[in-house]
């Protein structure tokens, strides 16, 4: 075919056309958006609040009950009756099955099993006023207010069960939120609430020096309005969000700050009508921009749930749910004769609608000149002028801080009213509008030249918008008329209809030959669409679990040929585990990394190792784990590998996985998700060598020994004890080094 086309299909070239309430999102058109907020009164009153990893708030009243709401059903119901574990309950932290509750009363934390609703511990933490309990990266934190005499402190829980003060020192707290290295707490400095953030990333890496400072001055970047920071909530590493009080004023307000080359920058979101006294934030959602927020506000000091979307905004010109998009389009020669226009929609929701309009003219400056708008001076048209800008069209091409620079503007707020005022004039054109909506493939009949204007009306509702993802006008005009004889071209062999009659099937035709010129693009794992990866798969005998990510699946394709070598080998199934755990979400258990450091360097601290044999060992130790996917533990057990162990009570914890002489374990984890452990298993099942069994054990983070005893937790391993007749050698004893003993 010989067919030129002019197409928007990113979102770099939707942005090239103008209009009234249009926005690109994803690389698609459609309607604009705004956050809208809304307060849903869960009518509990607590507090304080917590939220699991499930987006499920859970509720503490001040007799130190739990309740718990599940999203889902929009229920609430009660996870733990109080029954004189905790005396004055002042902040609650659930963290996976355990919840942990602190007793103002007694300084200490209570630990209840989020499973049973029964109290398994408790942990002296000496607490003078508790006012938070926070978790963050697997990493429990602990805020306590102090007293007139002793200043507030932040306190971390260890994995052992131990309390360590991380920060001493502050001012009267009354808040606290983190981020992956930095905490941030509202402090009372000479009286006047401020944050304060503070390094913690010396919890992790001894070398690193502590340090904090402190945003004295919270000011609305367009309003320079003071606010007085009342709760906050980390959103990202660069991102706050928080509640404030304007100065002078008595209701609240959401805002969000946000870090941008170690300097803040504060906007105002929404108004907060509630006094509120505790925000957090729930889990993330890719799909969405924020997620859910949950508070204590009220007189009542009830639960809310604010909910924060995006919603549709009306447009100004007619008050509806609905925009208008223009382009206008350059063929380079006059009288070029337009085809086809075609548009395809990313989403296209019931109860919205696209209408496209259309006309073309060889004059670029037909719909009028810049020197015709209000507002623009001579010396503004001039200096315009002079910079090829003399049309309405060639204003409305140009980006607005080129044209500001032009007419030596700082700002851009005239600009703006010359382009409103330009699209006003380009919608007042006469358009030709296609018969009906929604067409995805239009004919253009007797539309000619230079240029083509085209004009997109998208109408939606409120949470309803189309989304254009591309569009193309064909030209030059041509069709098969062109093949057949002179004849058949003009009026007594029907040339126009005939013309119109066979561009139906070459506009057929036209896609089918584009389609055939992108087919290699399906036998590439990196280029073919996600929804035919399962097809190229089907060409190599590959049928792939539906858990598996996209990623995951191209990698496959791509390294199949070395992973089909290695099919049904325990290097095959190693290959193939890591690659699926590579495009999952890990689990953090950089702990298990930093202890093996520690126990290292306290083993050359007390003189058992040298320089050069830490040194020698951490490299060992980095060697083991390069390769693993982060977070994901990984062996193999067979029984060749219990050769040189002949009793049976040591061989007994291992055998107990094994059916059998031809079976073998694979040790994994800790996951996640549910659904990552019976991928895996799925995987083991397919890949595993021919008769044999394989299965599959997970390695957690927490080993439960029995009812509600948690190891580090609430219970402890004794000394092991050597008797003879009974004790095995590897099963009851303990091999030091010859130092040691002495």
């Amino acid at each position: 075919m010989e067919f030129t086309y002019l197409s928007t299909s990113d979102g770099e070239e939707w942005r090239k056309w103008t209009g009234r309430n249009v926005e690109v999102s994803n690389d698609a058109l459609g309607l604009a958006t705004e956050p809208s907020i809304d307060y849903t009164n869960l009518r509990v009153e607590a507090v304080d609040i917590s939220v699991d990893r499930d987006g499920n708030v859970l509720a503490l009243d001040d007799s130190g009950n739990i309740q718990w709401h599940d999203r889902d059903r929009g229920k609430t119901e009660e996870v733990w009756t109080n029954d004189g574990a905790v005396e004055d309950a002042r902040a609650l932290c659930v963290f996976g099955d355990r919840m942990y509750l602190a007793d103002g009363a007694t300084g200490e934390l209570v630990l209840v099993s989020r499973r049973t609703g029964n109290a398994v511990g408790s942990i002296p933490a000496r607490l003078d006023n508790p006012v938070e309990i926070l978790r963050n990266d697997r990493r429990i934190y602990i805020l306590d207010a102090g007293t007139d005499e002793v200043q507030g402190r932040v306190l971390t829980l260890r994995r052992n069960g131990m309390v360590e003060t991380v920060i001493r020192g502050l001012a009267s707290p009354t808040d606290m939120t983190a981020d992956s290295s930095h905490l941030y707490v509202i402090e009372q400095q000479d009286g006047t609430p401020v944050i304060r953030i503070h390094d913690v990333g010396h919890l992790e890496s001894p070398s690193i020096i502590p340090t904090s400072r402190t945003i004295e001055e919270l000011t609305v970047a367009d309003t320079d309005e003071a606010v007085t920071p009342v709760s906050l909530e980390v959103l990202t590493d660069q991102e706050l969000v928080l509640i404030g009080r304007p100065e002078g004023a008595d209701e609240m307000a959401l805002y969000h700050y946000t870090f941008e080359r170690g300097e803040g920058k504060l906007t105002r979101r929404d108004d907060f009508p509630l006094s509120c006294s505790k925000l957090l934030t729930g889990p993330r959602d890719q799909d969405r921009r924020y997620p859910k927020y949950y508070a204590i506000a009220g007189q009542q000091n009830h639960v809310y749930i604010i909910d924060e979307r995006q919603t549709n905004r009306r447009n100004a010109a007619d008050g509806r749910y609905s925009a208008q998009a223009f382009r206008r389009l350059d063929s380079g020669a006059l009288d070029t004769g337009w085809d086809r226009l075609t548009l395809s929609f990313e989403s296209f929701p019931a109860n919205t609608q696209v209408v496209t309009s259309y006309y073309a003219t060889n004059d670029g400056t037909e719909t009028g000149t810049v020197d015709e708008l209000d507002g623009v001076s001579g010396d503004d048209a001039e200096q315009l002028r002079e910079a090829d800008i003399v049309g309405l069209w060639d204003l409305l091409e140009a980006k607005q801080e080129r044209l500001a620079a032009i007419v030596g503007d700082e700002s851009t707020d005239r600009v703006e009213g010359w382009v409103a005022a330009a699209v006003e004039r380009v919608d007042g054109e006469e358009w030709r509008s296609t018969d009906s909506a929604n067409q995805r493939d239009i004919l253009l009949e007797e539309v000619s030249g230079q240029y083509l204007h085209v004009k997109l009306e998208l109408v939606g509702g409120l949470d309803a918008s189309p989304e254009i993802g591309s569009f193309r006008a064909y030209c030059p005009k041509q069709t098969y008329l062109r093949y057949l004889p002179e004849y058949f071209e003009g009026e007594n062999g029907g040339g126009g209809f005939l013309e119109r009659y066979l561009s139906v099937f070459e506009s057929e035709f036209v896609d089918i030959e584009e389609e055939i010129e992108r087919m290699t693009r399906f036998m590439d794992p990196e280029g073919v669409p996600n929804e035919y990866l399962s097809w190229l798969g089907s060409w190599l005998a590959i049928e792939f679990d539906d858990e598996w990510p996209a990623e995951a699946k191209r990698e496959f394709l791509s390294r199949a040929p070395t992973l089909f070598r290695l099919r049904g080998t325990k290097e095959g199934m190693r290959r193939t585990i890591r690659l699926y755990l590579r495009h999952v979400e890990s689990p953090n258990t950089d702990w298990m990394a930093a202890w093996q450091r520690r126990r290292i360097e306290a083993r050359r601290s007390d003189g058992y190792m040298t320089d050069d044999q830490v040194g020698a060992t951490l490299r060992e130790i980095e060697e083991m784990t390069s390769g693993y996917p982060g977070g994901h533990l990984l062996f193999f057990l067979e029984h060749l590998d219990l050769d040189g162990v002949e009793a049976d009570e040591p061989r007994r914890p291992y055998t107990m996985h094994m059916d059998g002489p031809r079976s073998f374990v694979v040790f994994i984890g800790p996951f996640v998700e549910e659904s990552h452990r019976e991928a895996v298993e799925r995987i083991v099942a397919s890949e595993r060598p021919a008769h044999t069994h394989g299965s599959v054990v997970e390695l957690r983070q927490e080993f439960k020994l029995e009812g509600n005893s948690f190891l580090g937790i609430n219970s402890t391993l004794t000394t092991r004890e050597f008797v003879l007749g009974r004790s095995t050698l590897g099963g009851d004893t303990v091999l030091k080094e010859r130092e040691q003993l002495s």
